[in-house]
């Protein structure tokens, strides 16, 4: 101990170092300046604290450290310059502290930081410069918080972090009255993933992330009085999957995606006042699936996919007041399969399709007023199988295939007012087996033809 005390300047204070062991101390409370408050150091073992508590300039509050173990403080509570608030770091183990509650400008705010861990707080609540909020961060572990919040009257809380790294991702929010709550998050990365929302009185929720990461998902969204909710996305990947929506009054729920990766799904969808639902995706691929829809008073509900990869399956279908429901895919391929449909007042209902591959089975199909569906295929191939069908005010019901090959089957019938029925087929195959037929009123059913060749 040389100049351990030296030039402290005490005026009405209490200096108590106890149980110090074979510890080094150089100039830890070197040019400390504090007025009327109470020091108290205990229990440091064997740690280096060099600079730790320099140039505090704490008014009349109460700075405890305790419980610190084996770590390194060099700079932890270094020019807080703090107006009324209550600094408490308490039962840190072996975490690095070094400029974490620098520069704060905190007014009226209380600032709780306990039960870190093995954290690495460096710039974690730089230049927060909160007004009249709470900012409660507690059980952190190994995470990197919170960059230039710029907050109005709202409320922060981060909870319940882990080991994730959140280093911008509520940079430049700048919001009115809303709330923000970021809750259970896991191990996840959360960078840029709310910036720029420019929400007027909307609330954004992110909740149970788990393993994903979400970089500007809510980019640049616009909304006027809708609702976010993102919540229970698992290990997903979301990166501009609403980016330049326009969305009006509608209200976007994206639950329960799972492992699935959304980029540019929603991109440019331009809604009116409809409703879009993305939930229970599972580990699929959804990319470009609904650009350039144009829907008019439409509903859009994609639930249930599963593994599947759906690009541009519904791309430029310029639907006028139809439904298009897409669920319980599975692991299939849907690529082109409704490219260019044309539909009036139709319904279109894909439902329970397996592992198959419908690339442009439904393309240029020019339905008026009819029916369109197909279910249960299992593992078939349906590449042209209803391409260039034309009919007037038929029905098209493709069922219960399973294992067949279905390429030019049904092309070039030219019906009329007919019904075409193809069930129960197996593994047959149907090459050109009603090509050309040519009927005008009457009823061709195929069923039960496992092993035809």
């Amino acid at each position: 101990m040389q100049p351990s005390l030296s030039h402290l300047g005490l005026c009405f204070s209490t200096v108590s170092l106890s149980n110090l062991g074979d510890s080094f101390l150089l100039p830890r409370l070197s040019h400390l300046g504090i007025g009327s408050s109470a020091r108290s150091i205990s229990n440091l073992g064997d740690l280096l604290l060099q600079p730790s508590l320099s140039h505090l300039g704490i008014g009349s509050y109460a700075a405890s450290i305790s419980n610190i173990g084996d770590s390194l403080l060099q700079y932890s509570l270094s020019h807080l310059g703090l107006g009324s608030s209550i600094v408490s770091l308490s039962n840190h183990g072996d975490s690095l502290l070094q400029p974490s509650l620098s520069h704060l400008g905190l007014s009226s705010s209380a600032v709780s930081l306990y039960n870190l861990g093995n954290s690495l707080l460096q710039s974690s609540l730089s230049h927060l410069r909160i007004g009249s909020s709470t900012a409660s961060i507690s059980i952190i572990g190994d995470s990197l918080l919170l960059s230039h919040l710029g907050l109005g009257s709202s409320a922060v809380s981060l909870s319940n972090h882990g080991d994730s790294l959140l280093q911008p991702s509520l940079s430049h929010l700048g919001l009115g009255s809303s709330a923000i709550c970021l809750s259970n998050l896991g191990d996840l990365l959360l960078q840029p993933s709310l910036s720029y929302l420019g929400l007027g009185s909307s609330a954004a929720r992110l909740s149970i992330h788990g393993d994903s990461l979400l970089q500007p998902s809510l980019s640049h969204l616009g909304l006027g009085s809708s609702a976010v909710s993102i919540s229970n996305l698992g290990d997903s990947l979301l990166q501009p999957s609403l980016s330049h929506l326009g969305i009006g009054s509608c209200a976007a729920s994206i639950s329960n995606i799972g492992y699935s990766l959304l980029q540019p799904s929603l991109s440019h969808l331009g809604l009116g006042s409809s409703a879009v639902s993305l939930y229970n995706h599972g580990g699929s691929l959804l990319q470009p699936s609904l650009s350039y829809l144009g829907l008019g008073s439409s509903a859009v509900s994609l639930s249930y996919h599963g593994n599947s990869l759906l690009q541009p399956s519904l791309s430029h279908l310029g639907l006028g007041f139809s439904t298009v429901s897409l669920s319980n895919l599975g692991d299939l391929l849907l690529q082109p399969s409704l490219y260019h449909l044309g539909l009036g007042s139709s319904t279109g209902s894909l439902s329970n399709y397996g592992d198959s591959l419908l690339q442009p089975s439904l393309s240029h199909l020019g339905l008026g007023s009819s029916v369109a569906s197909i279910s249960n295929p299992g593992d078939s191939l349906l590449q042209p199988s209803l391409s260039y069908l034309g009919l007037g005010s038929s029905a098209v019901s493709l069922s219960n295939i399973e294992d067949s090959l279905l390429q030019p089957s049904l092309s070039h019938l030219g019906l009329c007012s007919s019904a075409v029925s193809l069930s129960n087929l197996g593994d047959s195959l149907l090459q050109p087996s009603l090509s050309h037929l040519g009927l005008s009123s009457s009823a061709a059913s195929l069923s039960k033809a496992t092993e035809i060749a």
